[in-house]
This record gives structure tokens, C-alpha cells and sequence, in this order.
């Protein structure tokens, strides 16, 4: 593949194949939670898997490259936005259903809405998430959780649809996680959905563990544009707490800021560009090394505009 911007035949049947799904130099700003990134080539929105299976062979015969997006949570993409197709999961990929003890989800449904389905049938495990913003195919691959929760200890089964457009199945012993981290990434594909398995609780309990989760989360700028936490907690230690001890709240960059509410969140002031957030990431860590010596990890992902993660500092993200 080049660097060229997608093709004038590569863009006539996307719009065949997707009609006004497919979104041409749609900003990535306003798909992302912090609010930047430039215009993708195009921007197309599929809602079952046939559908789905249709784009990925067109993209692949195309030679056009493709990013996968859920809710924009964990992303920074470049100023120059994304030279091929940003792929978003809706429809039939929203879909949460129960049987028994085991919760099975599409890949494009928000992690709010495993555990209200959860809440209905009287089973719990994934109370952790609440007020997580992501959705389960974006989620994933980064085991997102707590310090102390995290997904894949819930996980069963992911399900996914391979680059020439074949389903297939990881169970328990394929699949690797550890803190934020799993193998799902090297197993290539694209995420279509997951099978849970909770654990069967009283509705009270689980309405009141919701309840502490969300009060532990009024500490986060949540009214404000944010991507989640920028960095990973290092062992035995909190990166909010290294990064307020070296003096970092309120640093600032162009449009974008270390919040004064929870020092290991960004939020964008209006303007913000990902080149400002990459900017602020290096002051920060450069900071918290000279106060205490400690290499901060960045939890989020940089991206080029080609889609390639952005090394920060010697740190791939």
C-alpha cells in the first residue's frame, strides 16, 4: 500500500456497497471522546456481519487500508487523519442477549449495556465497567477495566471475522490478558462479538456495586472531552498520584490540559490537536521521571495516518 488517499473507483463502490453509510473525509474529531484527529478517507458504518464481510473484501481487493473504531475512547488519531476506511460497528453488532449465566454481545455493544442486561436477569461480574465509556469490540483487545477488574477474566469466547471474511472462534485457553493487554491484536480480524460469563447476584447487590463505581468515578472529568486514563498504572503505584506529586496538574498545551480533577486524564479546553496531546504526553513523562525516576507507560494509542502506532519517547503505544 501507499501513501496515496483512496482511489476515485475504490470510493464509487463504497458508495455502492454502503450508500450514505460511507462518509467521505469524515473529521475523526468528532468520533473520537477527546475531540481530535483529522478526516478520514472515509468513514463506513456496517450492521451485520454480511455486510460486514462484503467491506473487508472490498477494502482488501482494493489494496485501501482499514481502522477499526468503537466508541473513540482510547485513540488518538493524527491531525492528518486516516489515509483509508475507518470501520464503525452498529446494528445487529449492538445486540446483548442471556442465557443462563453467559452473556453474549456484538462487538459494537457499549459496555453500559452488558451490565443493565446483567442487572435484569440478576447476575453480576462486570460491575467494574461502570462509567467506562468504550463498546466491546474497542474494549477488548486493551482488557479495559480497573486496577484491581478487568475483562478478561469474564471472557469465554471472541468471536471474530478474519481478513478473507471467514467467522472463527477463540475460546478461553486461545485468548492471553493480562493488565491492559491481551493477544487479540496478533490474532488479527476484526472483532464481531463475545461471550461472557457472570455470576448469578442478588439485583441489590449488583445495583449497589454500580452505585460505588460510580462514586469512585465523580473524581474524573467526565463533563469535560476526555480519552480515559492517558497512562498505565506502574506497579504498586497510581500514575494520577506520580503525576500530581511532580506538579503536572494543570500543565497545558495549545487546547489540551492535564486535568485539575484526576491528574492521569487530558481534557480538551476547545482546539485541542492529537500533535498538542503527543506534546503534553512527553512534558508529563519527562516530569514524572526527573521527580521519581519512573518510566510512565501510555495507556492510550497514537496513531499516524496511516494507521501505524506512534512511538512516544522510545514507548510504542
Amino acid at each position: 500500500m501507499t501513501g496515496a488517499r483512496l482511489s476515485a473507483d475504490a470510493a464509487a463502490e463504497l458508495k455502492s456497497l454502503l450508500g450514505d453509510r460511507a462518509r467521505f473525509d469524515e473529521p475523526l474529531a468528532r468520533h473520537i471522546s477527546l475531540g481530535v484527529g483529522g478526516p478520514a478517507d472515509v468513514l463506513c458504518t456496517v450492521g451485520d456481519p454480511a455486510g460486514l464481510a462484503a467491506l473487508l473484501g472490498l477494502l482488501a481487493a482494493r489494496g485501501v487500508r482499514r481502522l477499526m473504531l468503537g466508541r473513540g475512547t482510547n485513540l488518538i488519531p493524527s491531525d492528518r487523519g486516516f489515509r483509508g476506511a475507518v470501520i464503525r460497528l452498529d446494528g445487529a453488532f449492538t445486540r446483548v442477549t442471556v442465557e443462563g449465566t453467559a452473556l453474549e454481545a456484538g462487538a459494537g455493544a457499549s459496555l453500559a449495556s452488558l451490565v443493565e442486561r446483567g442487572l435484569v436477569h440478576d447476575l453480576g461480574g462486570l460491575e467494574f465497567t461502570t462509567g467506562i465509556p468504550g463498546c466491546v469490540g474497542g474494549s477488548l483487545p486493551g482488557n479495559a477495566g480497573t486496577a484491581k477488574d478487568a475483562l478478561g477474566a469474564c471472557v469465554e469466547r471472541v468471536d471474530i471475522l478474519d481478513d478473507e471474511g471467514r467467522p472463527r472462534s477463540f475460546g478461553r485457553g486461545e485468548l492471553v490478558f493480562a493488565y491492559r493487554s491481551s493477544n487479540l491484536r496478533a490474532l488479527g480480524g476484526v472483532i464481531t462479538g463475545a461471550r461472557f460469563r457472570l455470576t448469578p447476584r442478588p439485583r441489590a447487590e449488583v445495583v449497589a456495586a454500580v452505585r460505588t463505581y460510580t462514586d469512585k468515578r465523580r473524581d474524573q472529568p467526565l463533563t469535560q472531552p476526555n480519552v480515559g486514563c492517558i497512562f498505565k498504572n506502574p506497579p504498586g503505584d497510581s500514575a494520577g498520584r506520580l503525576i500530581d506529586a511532580a506538579g503536572c496538574k494543570g500543565a497545558r498545551t495549545g487546547g489540551i490540559e492535564v486535568s485539575a480533577k484526576h491528574a492521569n486524564f487530558m481534557v480538551n479546553l476547545g482546539g485541542a490537536t492529537a500533535a498538542a496531546v503527543v506534546e503534553l504526553i512527553g512534558h508529563v513523562r519527562e516530569r514524572v521521571r526527573a521527580a521519581g525516576g519512573v518510566e510512565l507507560t501510555p495507556e492510550v494509542v497514537v496513531l499516524d495516518e496511516f494507521g501505524a502506532p506512534v512511538r512516544l519517547e522510545g514507548a510504542l503505544c
